[in-house]
């Protein structure tokens, strides 16, 4: 099975461990991430929410 294939529905050992590697670099890039950017507020923004400028 080729890298790509298996990226698409992960099987056998190396699978776990790319999924792991992924959840594991999510989580930092999501505590990474400046909460005080424009495209974090649109994220977090509920709709018919008024976002507050500045």
């Amino acid at each position: 099975m080729s890298f790509f294939e298996n990226t698409r529905k992960p099987t056998g050992f190396g699978g776990k461990v790319m999924v792991n590697m992924m959840n594991l670099f999510h989580v930092l890039f999501a505590v990474l991430e400046p909460k005080d950017t424009a495209v974090y507020k649109l994220i977090t923004t509920k709709p018919g929410e008024a976002a507050s400028e500045g």
